[in-house]
């Protein structure tokens, strides 16, 4: 979804699959406006949003590449992002493809009134 939000009217967004003996690679690679250096350190935080300006005219809370990271966590795999400003990203999903090498993870996940607090707090900062 970033990918689309973030490219010009015109541009790309290319999905591309890959398979290794050990590993399933998906690639996200886009032609939009890229990330800062300082920012792709911080980009899978929850809650961060690298423009904050930008972000009040685009929805969402700055949680779906913190999403995409625990995921990636829980089945043993990795997220990586690879960005130059004003020429795009490209971020690298990679996945063990043999399951049964896999171990089960837990996830301890945040309360209803930490999120909604959160979310609150989120707000604040926006509008101001």
């Amino acid at each position: 979804m970033n990918g689309i939000q973030y490219t010009a009217p015109g541009g790309v967004v290319a999905l591309r699959l890959e398979k290794e003996a050990r590993d399933a690679i998906i690639h996200v690679e886009d032609n939009g406006v890229g990330i800062s250096v300082e920012d792709r350190a911080k980009i899978f935080d929850r809650f961060y949003r690298v423009n904050k300006a930008r972000s009040r005219n685009t929805s969402g809370f700055g949680l779906g590449l913190s999403i995409a990271g625990a995921i990636a966590r829980v089945h043993q795999g990795a997220i990586e992002v690879q960005s130059q400003l004003g020429r795009g990203s490209t971020f690298t999903i990679r996945l063990p493809r043999n399951p049964e090498n896999r171990t089960t993870a837990t996830i301890q996940t945040p309360s209803r009134d930490t999120i909604r607090d959160e979310m609150i707090a989120v707000e604040i900062l926006n509008c101001s």
